[in-house]
Order: structure tokens, then sequence, then C-alpha cells
């Protein structure tokens, strides 16, 4: 026995099929910008969302990652008893939005982060990801880094960080 299928039913498989196709473009644009800089041209959306209270006490301040992946960040920033979004798309970088952190001069050109952002599994690298000056994020592979053991740090040279960034991130010590 054959049987046959009705329009609206093949109407309803190429409506999901259509969607899924449409998200994982999304996902893909999306992640390209951030690991490639916005695609060589550092081009980012950047827009603060909302203003209202958040319920903490006026000398209390912080940032709150929500998402944070290649290319889309949404962070909530907490400053005196305030609290905002920071939404950006394509060559994503730390937030740097809190005025209360600005006014600890916390974003000044002299600053660099780095983060290990994924670790891959079965092997000894991780995916890092290094800003200066509050800057885009650059992503590059590496070995992982491990804390020095407590027992031997006399014996050791000291932990030099900024050299294991040379060559991906503009060091600024």
């Amino acid at each position: 026995m054959e049987r046959k299928t009705s329009s609206g039913e093949a109407s309803w498989w190429f409506r999901a099929v259509a969607v899924l196709g449409v998200l994982v473009a999304a996902v893909a644009v999306t992640f390209g910008a951030g690991f490639t800089n916005g695609y060589g041209t550092g081009r980012q959306f950047q827009v603060n969302v909302g203003d209202s209270p958040d319920g903490a006490t006026a000398d209390t301040f912080w940032d709150a990652q929500v998402i944070d992946v290649p290319g889309l960040s949404l962070f909530s920033v907490h400053c005196h008893g305030r609290m905002h979004y920071d939404l950006q798309f394509g060559s994503t970088g730390p937030p740097h939005s809190n005025a209360c952190y600005a006014s600890l001069g916390m974003y000044g050109p002299g600053s660099a982060q780095l983060d290990s952002y994924v670790f891959l599994p079965g092997t000894n690298n991780a995916l890092y990801r290094c800003s200066t000056g509050y800057g885009h994020w650059i992503y590059y592979f590496g070995a992982v880094i491990y804390r020095p053991d407590p027992s031997a740090v006399a014996s050791q040279p000291p932990f030099e960080i900024s050299a294991m960034l040379k060559g991906h991130c503009e060091v600024p010590y």
C-alpha cells in the first residue's frame, strides 16, 4: 500500500527545514564574525539596553555574562544600584560600559585580558581569547596553562604569561 503525502504535510516539513536552515546560517555568521574580528572589518554593533534598579546597595558594582559566544555577547552591568544590559554583535570584546569600573580607571589602554574559552578534550590544548585595552577578542589555540605547584614555586622561574601571549595579543607590559 502506497502512502500519499498531502500538500499540508509537505509544506510543514519544508517550513521546518527552512527555519532550521536559517538558524544554522545565523549561528554560523555570528560565530564567523566573532572569530574573524567582524570578517576583518573590526565592525561591531553595540548598544546599552534599559536602565533600572537592581535591588543592590549603592556601593556595589559588577558585570555578569548572560550570553558570551564569539560574535555575540550580552552582559548585565550593575553600578550603584542600577542595572543595564550591554549587547555586542560582530567583533565583540570585554564589556566596558560600567561607569563604576571607568571611574577606577580600569578601561585604560594599558589593560590586558586573557580567558581560557574552551578546553579541547583528549588534548593538552585550549581555545584562548585575549584582548588589550578592552578591544576586540582575539581567539587562538595554545597549550593549557597550568598553575604552578605551590611547593615548587621557589625552584621554578617566574610564571610569565606575557611570553605566552606574544604573537597572539599585544601585551602592554
